[in-house]
Formats: structure tokens, sequence, C-alpha cells
């Protein structure tokens, strides 16, 4: 995002060279000139601000001033990893979870939320797939079980997460599948649906909301 010190530089660059154009044509210059600098630069920011917080939810937008999928809220998330639970020797069942998104025109925060732990991201980044309908988040991630499931049953530990968007609209997608790989050397999928427009910063919140009981 561009920040006022940023706006400030980069109209003071292109005064300087309209400046010295004028001067090159002959045309006089004075003082008087450059007093309504600071509010233009106020309206820019201004104008900035509109754009990184509201403009770039707009569908009509999308594909030629931004190039980035609206994934705001909170979505339900089936997920099935190859995890072995060292208590009982044997693969985990599918887990109901929920992914929260923070989002704006240039960042992004996604935060899963199950019942044992929370996972966000470390670094992120949105693109177009192949085909250009459809968009792809590549991320690194870390997860953080609850202290009680700590370190016995499931440490902290890194991984890497693809998530594609589907829908028929590509501004606005109505549901995501993912898959993800950890420095545990386990992997596993994932399919987003049902979302909702609050970002949850709690499993149980989410949950009672969506109606869903914990599987584990």
């Amino acid at each position: 995002m561009l920040s006022r010190i940023h706006i400030s530089f980069a109209l003071g660059v292109a005064a300087v060279a309209w400046a010295i154009c004028l001067a090159l044509f002959g045309t006089s210059l004075s003082w008087e000139l450059a007093k309504p600098f600071f509010t233009v630069v106020s309206v820019m920011v201004v104008f900035a601000l509109f754009l990184e917080h509201v403009a770039w939810r707009w569908a009509w937008m999308n594909g030629w001033f931004f190039d980035v999928p609206d994934l705001r809220g909170t979505w339900r998330v089936s997920l099935k990893s190859d995890w072995v639970d060292p208590a009982s020797g044997k693969v985990i069942d599918p887990i109901d979870c929920f992914m929260s998104v923070s989002q704006s025109a240039s960042n992004l925060q996604m935060c899963l939320l199950t019942a044992q732990s929370k996972s966000w991201f470390l670094t992120s980044t949105i693109r177009r797939t192949p085909g250009g309908n459809s968009y792809e988040v590549v991320g690194l991630y870390t997860n953080q079980p609850k202290l009680g499931f700590r370190p016995k049953k499931s440490g902290i530990h890194l991984g890497a997460i693809t998530i594609e968007t589907h829908g028929q609209s590509r501004a606005k997608p109505d549901s995501l599948t993912g898959e993800y790989w950890t420095d545990r050397k386990t992997v596993g999928v994932m399919t987003f649906e049902d979302r909702r427009p609050r970002v949850f910063t709690r499993y149980e919140d989410a949950a009672a909301t969506f109606g869903a009981l914990p599987r584990r």
C-alpha cells in the first residue's frame, strides 16, 4: 500500500519534472504554483486508502484495475490429513474447521481455526491460474496447537499451502480447494464452502455461528 511519504515523493518528482518542462517551454515559474501541493497530497492519500480498502472489492474493477479475488469473511472448511495420531496410531478422521480471511487490495491474512490449533500466514501471494478464470493463493504458514496439545500430541510446525478459487464470479468465488504440506512430512487436502461475512478469531465462536460440532 502507498503511504503518505510515497505519494508525496512521487508527486514531488512529478512536480519537478513539470516545472522543468514549463521552464524549457519558456513559461515563467513562481512559488504560487506550489501552494496546492500539500492539498493534492492529502487528496491522493485519501484516494489511495479508498482504493486499498473499498474500491478493490467492486467486481467490475476486477481484471483490469485490480487483479485479486475477494476472499473476506469466514469459510467452513473440511480438512483431510494423512497425519497419524501418536495416541491411537491411526490416520485422523476429516476435521471440521474454519478459515477466517482479512483482506485489502494489497494484504491478505488467512487464519485456520480448529478445535486444537490455529494456523496463519507468514507470507503469501495471489496469482492467476494458467487458465486465467480463477486465482491461486500460495502461502507459507505456521501452526500453533493449543497448550494442552503440546508437545506430546502435536508440536508447533511450518507448512506450505496452495488454494484455488472456484465459482461463476472470478472476483468473488463461492468455494475454494486447497492442498498443503508440512515440515512434519504430512500432506492434506481442504475444501472451503459456506462463507460468512464475519471474520472470527476463535474456533468456538465460528462453530457456534455455523452450527458445527467439533470432530476432535
